[in-house]
């Protein structure tokens, strides 16, 4: 298990895994941890950009308990530098929109769930052209299973 420069935890997830994500060469990766174990996404790109969009709906639904001591939380200004990096990178026209609208969502301080909304149709837009696990159905679940995989759990 690879380990990441400083990243920043969205929260604990109902299987007892935390998830954040970290900076990358290529732009952000998912990290997920528990005890004293800790995984990097090194997947494909599009594998990556589906977990790492679960992630952020995550957070704006802020469905998950706090991370652990010791660890740096995300802040907003995390997850907008990621929304943004999702936005951009994005090579689908309809996924750079969908993109576009979640950062103006997060930059103009929407409420989270109204943020969410656009998170899931982002999602819904990067899961059409990809063979992905479908997130879009249960984000949390997946989240849940992805970091488990990560783990060897």
């Amino acid at each position: 298990m690879a380990r990441v420069p400083r990243p920043v935890v969205v929260g604990v997830l109902p299987t007892g895994e935390w998830v954040g994500f970290a900076p990358a060469v290529d732009g952000f990766r998912l990290v997920a941890g528990i005890d004293d174990s800790e995984a990097s996404d090194e997947g494909p790109p599009a594998d990556v950009r589906v977990a790492l969009i679960a992630l952020a709906i995550a957070y704006f639904e802020e469905v998950l308990d706090g991370p652990p001591p010791g660890l740096a939380e995300a802040t907003h200004q995390d997850m907008a530098e990621m929304v943004q990096w999702l936005a951009e990178s994005a090579t689908d026209l309809d996924e750079r929109k969908a993109g576009r609208e979640a950062l103006d969502a997060v930059e103009d301080g929407l409420a989270g769930d109204a943020v969410s909304l656009l998170l899931i149709a982002l999602l819904e837009s990067t899961e059409k052209r990809t063979p992905a696990p479908q997130a879009s159905a249960d984000p949390i679940r997946f989240l849940g299973a992805h970091a488990g995989a990560l783990l060897g759990r």
